[in-house]
């Protein structure tokens, strides 16, 4: 989300789900296993990749999330980055079960879940089909909710496209899956994936003009009947930083992580 200078490796592998292969990104401490805290598994947004997590990857390794280190894995959804580019497959469905392809290869029993933005109704509905596997679940600045993409919402990604293959890194997405995953998404309401939640719930969103999470949302999540807590952080907006840091980010997170953990 933020760029800060990298303080431990980063270890690239692979998933698969059916033919299409996945890109992983794991940030792991060099402490001993058996002093680990729970996982943290991240969700990007509509545009994003695994190393759109670095910083909190870092983070995480060194035991700045949480008073323990742990390890932190991000993947990119098919068509970005390094993951395959299929014709075929850009549902919310498809989007849940690539969660759970990247969740297996890695052998995670129990992991906090991240979602941001568009990645927070994959991890929420990859949470309420595979309760077992999720102790927390982390939704950063949007509802209960899948979006219909919109024309102008295509039109914008494909500005975007424009700008970063001028950029000498090139794009981090493919445009056709893009345009894709437009045609492929409805509006879903995902009140129902909220009620069979069975861990707790930390919504993130801050108090600039940029946010996503909306009014109705907040209503949505607090008559769930779920263990919810919604947290508004000061001077942050839909990316949650605040002035190019991510600092009141981490500690909010920590201090859940940490609630988790000592439920157990």
């Amino acid at each position: 989300m933020l760029t800060q200078p990298t303080l431990s490796a980063v270890t690239l592998s692979w998933a698969t789900r059916g033919s299409v292969r996945l890109e992983m990104r794991e940030w792991c401490p060099s402490q001993p296993t058996g002093s680990w805290g729970l996982p943290i598994v991240c969700v990007h947004g509509a545009i994003g990749n695994a190393l759109s997590f670095a910083d909190e990857g870092v983070a995480a390794a060194s035991g700045s999330i949480g008073s323990r280190a742990r390890p932190l894995l991000g993947f990119s959804r098919r068509g970005m980055a390094g993951s395959d580019t299929p014709r075929t497959g850009y549902r919310l469905e498809d989007f849940v079960a690539d969660l759970a392809a990247v969740v297996a290869a890695n052998a995670y029993r129990r992991s906090i879940v991240f979602g941001h933005s568009f990645g927070v109704p994959i991890a929420l509905s990859f949470a309420a089909q595979h309760g077992d596997l999720v102790a927390g679940l982390v939704l950063g600045d949007y509802g209960p909710r899948y979006p219909a993409l919109s024309d102008d919402w295509i039109r914008r990604v494909e500005e975007r496209l424009d700008r970063e293959a001028a950029d000498p890194g090139g794009a981090t997405f493919r445009i056709e899956a893009m345009r894709e995953m437009q045609r492929d998404s409805r509006a879903i309401a995902l009140d129902d994936a909220m009620a069979a939640l069975r861990c707790p719930v930390l919504v993130l969103t801050g108090d600039r003009s940029d946010v996503l999470l909306t009014a109705d949302d907040r209503a949505r999540f607090e008559r769930s009947g779920v263990d919810v807590r919604i947290v508004t952080i000061t001077g942050a907006g839909h990316g949650l930083d605040v002035e190019g840091r991510n600092d009141a980010f981490l500690s909010v997170l920590g201090s859940f992580v940490d609630r988790v953990e000592e439920v157990g």
